[in-house]
């Protein structure tokens, strides 16, 4: 399979909300014949025999919990750093705040790029997602993408930084 590039993606949610249903469907439509991509999922829940059922791709769960447990996370990390290099991934897609705060780190202790997927506003606040945010954004990624340009602005206003945001808007698929 040589010439394939392996995409280890990682989730935060085994939930099936907004960006897990983004998630499915770009690897859905991934060319096969260009892309192997695997998933790791941070907490069990729908999504994980949805994927496994619907697209084929291998699925595994890794039960992160509280990222304030500095134990239980420097073990989620330890774990995704020894997938990524197992699965021999060449990018870490981190889809969402949560999965990057584990994959990020896990990505550059690996030498592997990153790429930080933006869903939603990602803003500054006194309150535990405020902190989960700021931590997130401290985190460097390779790459930073947002689903649209109120994501990327609202982004970039509220952390002050210069960091590059591209913008993909999610795709649709239509019948045939």
């Amino acid at each position: 399979m040589s010439g394939i590039i392996r995409i280890l993606y990682v989730t935060a949610s085994g939930e099936r909300g907004g960006a897990e249903i983004v998630l499915k469907t770009l690897i859905e439509q991934l060319d096969r014949a260009r892309f192997e991509p695997a998933v790791i999922c941070l907490r069990e829940g729908p999504l994980v025999a949805s994927l496994r059922q619907q697209t084929g791709v291998d699925v595994a769960v890794v039960p992160a919990g509280r990222f304030r447990n500095a134990v239980r996370g420097l073990a989620t990390v330890w774990y995704l750093r020894r997938e990524i290099r197992a699965r021999r991934s060449a990018v870490v897609h981190c889809n969402g705040t949560g999965a990057h705060l584990y994959a990020g780190i896990a990505a550059r202790l690996s030498g592997v790029p990153s790429l930080y997927h933006l869903h939603d506003t990602v803003e500054w606040s006194w309150t535990r997602q405020g902190i989960v945010h700021l931590l997130a954004v401290l985190m460097p990624a390779d790459a930073t993408v947002a689903v649209s340009d109120f994501v990327a602005r609202r982004f970039r206003e509220s952390w002050g930084t210069s960091r590059t945001v591209s913008i993909i808007h999610n795709g649709v698929v239509t019948p045939e």
